[in-house]
Parts: structure tokens; C-alpha cells; sequence
């Protein structure tokens, strides 16, 4: 019979080997949400346009980030995403002012016959000023550099209930612009989603 150490010992080599599947192959972890069945009955989502950070230099950042989302929709299995035209014909048509109220979102869907409607807010659209200095003997010089960062909070509501079945948000950062620390935020707002999608449903050919 096995002793306590030779089990403690046998669950250490386990985790470790499992840490290194991780590592080498990306481990995924189980994703369980709250409203699993209705999420499985999801084929065609709809992208509203997301709301501006504030201030006049975050003008059109909304914009930025829905394609970053969009991008990562179309990467799950047996999801299609409604064209951006399509839709925004359709809000300009009805005129829809209220783009982050669920219900309106719902109705909106219906129009373009999506099952789930996603909408959201970005609210962190900046870039920080780092200063570097040199100084390599009687030479001296300076650089300025900029992190951008991005935050984007997002919902997902049932066309057919107005029910939100999922919500995330995300930030991200990086040295090369704006476009690169929104795909990181997308990313990680859609993380859960995108495991429950990839776990539940065959991957795209």
C-alpha cells in the first residue's frame, strides 16, 4: 500500500508534468459559464460599435477596438460574424442612438438575424510617455518613447431574450501602438468565451 509520501510525492511529479504540457502545448484550462445551454445555441453574432474612451484624442478608438474583437470572433468554431455593413446600414436606417442598452441591442440583432448581439465601452485609451537618457562620454542624447494602453469592456446579449450571457473586459499594453495593446484587450476580454467555443464545439477546418 502507498505511503502519504509516496503520494505526495507521485501528486508533485503530476503537477509537474502537467506544468510542463502547459508550458510546451498550451494546457487549456475548463471553462464552465453561467449560461452555457443558451451559449450553445449561438451560431451568428452581431458586433454594435463599441463607445469611445473620453477625451478628443481617444476620438474613433471605439472603432479600433470592434475590429480588434471582430478578429478574434472569427477565429471560433462555428461562429459567423454579421458584415459591418449590413449592420451599420441597419442602425442608420432605425436610427438607434442607445448602442450599450441590452434591449436595444436586441432589437437590433433581430434585424440582422444574429442570435447574440456584443456591444461595449473602451475605457482606457492613452499612451505614457517614458523618457530614456545616454550618455556615452562627452556625447548625451535622449529618446522618447510611448506605452499605449487600452481597456475595453464588453457584454454579449441573447437576441432572443435580451438576457446578458456574458460579460469580460481586458487591458492591454504595448510600445508599437495602439492597434497591438487592443488586440491584446480583445484577447483577454474574450478569453472565456473563446475557451468555451474551442472546448464545446470542433474546431474550423
Amino acid at each position: 500500500m502507498p505511503t502519504v509520501m509516496s503520494l505526495m510525492k507521485r501528486t508533485a511529479q503530476l503537477a509537474a508534468t502537467c506544468a510542463m504540457l502547459a508550458a510546451a502545448v498550451g494546457c487549456q484550462e475548463k471553462v464552465e459559464l453561467r449560461y452555457s445551454e443558451q451559449l450553445e445555441k449561438v451560431h451568428t453574432v452581431a458586433v454594435l460599435p463599441f463607445v469611445d474612451a473620453p477625451g478628443n484624442h481617444a476620438k474613433g478608438s471605439g472603432r479600433v477596438v470592434v475590429n480588434e474583437v471582430i478578429t478574434q470572433l472569427y477565429e471560433l468554431p462555428e461562429i459567423r460574424v454579421v458584415e459591418r455593413s449590413r449592420l451599420a446600414a441597419i442602425i442608420k436606417e432605425k436610427d438607434f442612438q442607445d448602442l450599450v442598452d441590452p434591449s436595444k441591442a436586441s432589437e437590433i440583432g433581430k434585424l440582422t438575424g444574429a442570435d447574440m448581439v456584443i456591444l461595449g465601452n473602451v475605457p482606457q485609451y492613452a499612451a505614457q510617455q517614458d523618457y530614456g537618457h545616454i550618455a556615452v562620454y562627452v556625447v548625451s542624447g535622449g529618446s522618447t518613447k510611448y506605452t499605449h494602453r487600452v481597456g475595453l469592456s464588453i457584454r454579449a446579449v441573447l437576441v432572443d431574450t435580451g438576457r446578458v450571457v456574458y460579460s469580460g473586459s481586458g487591458q492591454g499594453s504595448d510600445s508599437e501602438g495602439y492597434t497591438k495593446a487592443a488586440q491584446i484587450a480583445a484577447s483577454r476580454a474574450l478569453r472565456k468565451l473563446k475557451l468555451f467555443y474551442e472546448q464545446t464545439r470542433s474546431p474550423k477546418e
